[in-house]
């Protein structure tokens, strides 16, 4: 229905354009001006842009473009379209007549939608030409209330005066923007009643009455407020009625103090008096929906443990003291996804409780969809290695897309259809699909399935079209490429991503028809692609003119191999192809005929390719005028929608045979982008080499990575075994601002490693830790190694808190009973462990399963009763540390275990568990 409706009104818009165009143009001009005093601003524009087209002078025309589009921006801004509005602004900007022809209200309402900066710009070359503006200056003096950036004054023209009273107002400004109204009043005593500042004055006197309950004097102030002042809004509420700004009846009159108290309670970890401020300032600024308030402010806390003011369980242990069960659910699910620790998981479980958050199923929906769309983004972006992504999919795959059966490599596309399937008007999902990688022939038809549903939602766009045609084109069919490609010209035939992709369909057909020697059908496409090729494309076509024209003239068969005439003709046929080339596009057209030609006429005779090699030296010589980015580009490998045409996406190889010394000209900021396309080319000794070349001179974060890399690649080239440690070497150095960086760069390098060093990248962690395990008996509880307020400073007023904690843990002690048949000395199972490791066939599966499980279920016990649950990865680590000290034979006990767990084992481990089996978090 919706469909129908969108098709209708488009209709309806083109027949009244068609309307328009049969209009004269006076009558064009008039329709203009009755359309921006209607307030019809999109009409307006219409009508004007037409009017410019038909030949209307545009001096006269631009004056009211320039007022239509500052009339559209100010629609769009009441919306809340600020992103749309601020593309709008910049359009006016174009249209703004000169200052002397310029009026007061034309100015002030561009004002309105640019920066404090850029106002006070203007306003300096408008009292060039013409007098001072009273309005506009007292809309400034509001600004700088508002925006407290006084350092700005000094920009203004000496003549402006607002300079004088700026002392006054500075400080009235502060006191104003806390509640403090009266000491604001005081400060702007000295502020006359003709400065540009005085309806700030005027202001502090109404609200000075609203507080003293003297209505008559408030409304007698309120009236003297101009339109400009920036709380006219706030003026216009009180003057109607007072009782529509509920602030100003409810909660605290300084809610900034409260919120500075509850910040310095965190930062001195009080955390009994945090949460006592946080439930003041919760009722006071929303008493209608406590516990809603108190949810937004631990967001608001949360960054604290990202910069380890406070630890995680200490967050944790806040949010389950101040919200409810399901909220306190929530909103830990929801910061464990913002870390994305474990994407899959993290993603998963905020999912499923994603209706506490969205009760309306509709908003549900959308929010799960674009929850989906940032997952998937964030693994991209973050090089996650999708392969060692874990996640009990019976239980949470659904929320997902993905099912039990479903292969890693198909994880981000079905995660990526799951949110389409959920939100299939949102174009970010299928613009985000087609960026997603596939190989197989099913991942391929799950793109394809999503394109497909995009031809129908999207009914205009090309988009969709052009991307199954690559993949049509990756399967070979070809007509089905073909007919899609047409029905991309259909929908948008001056689009020039329409238009290149239909050059690179031609070039395809015409090395198809040079393969079936069917020369004449080749030429005749070669020839379109040319006629409709961009800058683009051109490249792509020139290769394979000269191709052709080496098989046309003679000067090689395609077909067996063999040279007919002189090979010195090929030489002439390349100068006379790429001379009206750039230097960059002369250097990748012949690269990209030598990777088609040795991909695919491997027996051609050895003196044509000296002749292709030739050739290429002679154009490499101007590398080195060529900027560092057009190096990279160079050596990028080839997209996807242009691999039919030559075969191997890697180029980087053919140009570094031929040009040893191109990398010299790249600069350091583009090195490491260079040594991944190098590395993903297979070519890791060149690679290696400018890493030896740079390393000495580089400096702060690139030469991190470059140890970093050298590291990665002397295994694979030098066949040097590099212990983990000289990772971690690289690592403990490493400032904390470059930890990210290096964190991605050791994902992108777990792709080419393998055994232990591709799980030490995969995971960053190259430290190893072997666990242990000692008696129940003899383990002291970590909690008492540190003080009684560890989590919380528990005083009086919390005891009765505190005495209903207990009560919920003895109610988790019945829920956990499971575990409580779990033995508390496990020595007694690492005989049967070594047996199972060593014997795996021996045992039957039942007996090898209730084994593990006796084993596991007695590690969650233990864990349980020494007080381990919730606590920080370094509390978990530092016991460790004492059960090897103490029990050291049972290292290799748990590391057997860890190695008999099957997935489902895995992904039933709590956290704590899992560092005690593997050494790190998931």
């Amino acid at each position: 229905m919706a469909s129908k409706k969108k098709k209708h009104k488009k209709a309806r818009n083109k027949k009244s354009h068609l309307n328009i165009k049969k209009v004269s143009l006076p009558q064009l001009i008039n329709q203009g001006k009755q359309f921006l005093d209607a307030g019809k601003a999109r009409d307006a524009l219409s009508s004007l842009k037409l009017a410019i087209k038909t030949g209307a002078p545009p001096d006269d025309i631009n004056p009211m473009l320039f007022k239509a589009y500052l009339l559209r921006e100010s629609q769009l801004r009441q919306k809340g379209m600020n992103v749309e509005a601020d593309s709008i602004h910049y359009q006016a900007a174009t249209f703004m007549p000169t200052y002397d022809k310029l009026s007061d209200n034309d100015l002030l309402a561009f004002m309105k939608g640019a920066s404090i900066e850029d106002s006070i710009s203007t306003y300096n070359g408008y009292i060039r030409e013409n007098s001072r503006s009273s309005a506009i200056e007292q809309y400034l003096a509001g600004q700088f209330i508002i925006h407290r950036q006084w350092d700005l004054l000094d920009n203004l023209d000496e003549r402006v005066p607002l300079k004088k009273d700026a002392a006054s107002v500075f400080q009235a400004a502060e006191l104003m923007h806390s509640g403090d109204w009266e000491s604001a009043l005081a400060c702007l005593k000295p502020v006359s009643r003709t400065s540009s500042f005085a309806p700030a004055r005027i202001f502090c006197l109404a609200m000075v009455s609203f507080y003293n309950e003297d209505d008559f004097g408030m409304q007698r102030a309120l009236s003297m407020i101009p339109k400009e002042f920036p709380l006219y809004g706030v003026v216009k509420k009180l003057k109607q009625n007072s009782a529509d700004l509920p602030c100003l009846w409810e909660g605290s009159v300084n809610t900034e103090k409260g919120i500075a108290e509850a910040l310095e309670h965190l930062k001195k970890k009080r955390f009994k008096h945090a949460a006592g401020q946080l439930k003041s300032i919760a009722g006071s600024i929303y008493p209608d929906d406590y516990d809603r308030a108190i949810f937004h402010l631990l967001e608001l806390v949360w960054p604290f443990t990202r910069n380890n003011t406070i630890y995680d369980y200490e967050y944790v242990r806040l949010i389950r003291r101040l919200l409810p069960e399901n909220q306190s659910d929530l909103l830990t699910a929801k910061t464990e996804y913002f870390e994305f620790d474990q994407p899959l998981i993290n993603t998963s479980q905020y999912l499923m409780l994603l209706d506490t958050e969205f009760p309306d199923p509709e908003h549900a929906r959308i929010a799960h969809a674009l929850i989906l769309l940032h997952a998937v983004e964030r693994i991209r972006k973050e090089n996650f290695f999708v392969q060692i992504l874990r996640c009990n999919f019976e239980r949470l795959g659904s929320v997902l897309g993905i099912i039990t059966s479903d292969n890693p490599d198909e994880f981000l596309i079905k995660m990526t259809l799951k949110a389409i399937q959920l939100d299939p008007e949102n174009r970010r999902g299928y613009e985000l699909l087609a960026t997603l990688p596939y190989c197989s022939r099913k991942t391929k038809n799950l793109m394809e399935e999503g394109l497909i549903q995009m031809l129908d939602y999207f009914p205009d766009d090309p988009f969709p079209c052009l991307e199954l045609s690559t993949i049509y084109y990756e399967k070979n069919a070809f007509r089905k490429a073909e007919n899609i490609l047409k029905e991309a010209m259909k929908r948008a035939p001056h689009d020039s991503r329409v238009i290149d992709r239909h050059v690179i369909s031609l070039l395809i057909s015409a090395d198809n028809s040079i393969k079936r020697k069917k020369l004449h059908l080749a030429s005749r496409d070669i020839e379109k692609a040319s006629a409709l090729s961009g800058k683009a494309t051109l490249p792509l076509v020139v290769e394979k003119q000269i191709l052709f024209q080496l098989t046309e003239h003679g000067q090689l068969s395609l077909f067996d191999g063999k040279v007919i005439n002189d090979a010195g003709n090929v030489r002439s046929i390349i100068d006379k192809a790429v001379a009206h080339l750039s230097h960059f596009e002369q250097i990748s057209t012949i690269a990209m005929l030598i990777l088609d030609a040795t991909g695919r006429f491997p027996k051609w005779d050895k003196k044509i390719f000296r002749e292709l090699d030739k050739a290429f030296r002679h154009y490499a010589n101007s590398i080195k005028n060529l900027s560092s980015a057009h190096i990279v580009s160079l050596l990028n490998p080839l997209s996807k929608k242009v691999r039919p045409l030559t075969g191997s996406k890697h180029i980087a190889g053919v140009i570094l045979e031929r040009s040893k010394n191109i990398l010299k000209y790249v600069d350091d900021v583009d090195i490491i982008p260079v040594l991944d396309i190098l590395i993903d080319a297979a070519e890791a000794k060149p690679a290696l080499n400018e890493i030896k070349r740079r390393i000495k001179n580089a400096g702060g974060r690139i030469k991190v990575l470059l140890e970093f890399y050298q590291a990665a690649l002397l295994p694979i080239t030098e066949n040097r075994l590099n212990t983990l440690k000289d990772f971690q070497k690289i690592k403990d150095k490493t400032s904390e601002s470059d930890q990210e960086s290096l964190r991605a760069a050791s994902r992108r390098l777990a792709k080419h490693a393998s055994g232990v060093l591709k799980s030490a990248l995969e995971n960053f962690e190259f430290t190893m830790p072997v666990p242990s395990f000692g008696h129940l008996d003899d383990m002291t509880s970590p909690f008492d190694l540190f003080n009684n307020d560890f989590f919380m400073d528990d005083e009086d007023e919390y005891d009765d808190d505190d005495d209903d904690d207990d009560d919920d843990d003895d109610d988790d002690d019945d829920d956990d009973d499971e575990y409580d048949d779990g033995p508390n000395d496990l020595d007694d199972f690492f005989g049967v462990l070594e047996d199972l490791a060593h014997n795996p066939g021996v045992f039957d599966q039942a007996f090898v399963k209730s084994q593990i499980d006796k084993i596991i279920k007695g590690l969650e016990a233990f864990i349980k009763a020494s007080g381990l649950r919730g606590a920080p990865d370094f509390v978990i680590n530092e016991i460790k540390k004492i059960m090897r000290t103490k029990e050291p034979d049972m290292a290799k006990g748990f590391s057997a275990l860890a190695g008999l767990l099957d997935t489902e084992g895995i992904n039933a481990l709590s956290k704590e568990a899992w560092i005690f089996l593997f050494g790190k978090d998931r």
